[in-house]
């Protein structure tokens, strides 16, 4: 979603904030995310957050490593 879109949502909603790594997130991260999250969700730099209870816990239960929640969703 745009940073507009987050802006009016999560003051609207619950949101679960997830801190990225320096090494960032690679395009089959972002391809997997976008075909599979039915929530939706913001993502930046250095960020990534969460409308999504349910995803957020899985999130958690993965160390908060976005590669190893990606490959769960498939």
């Amino acid at each position: 979603m745009t940073k507009l879109g987050f802006s009016l949502l999560k003051s609207k909603y619950d949101s679960y904030p997830f801190v990225i790594g320096e090494e960032g997130i690679h395009k089959n991260l972002l391809i997997q995310l976008h075909k599979h999250m039915s929530w939706p969700y913001y993502i930046d730099k250095k960020k990534l957050v969460m409308f999504s209870g349910d995803d957020a816990m899985w999130m958690k239960m993965y160390g908060n490593d976005i590669d190893k929640f990606t490959n769960s969703i498939k």
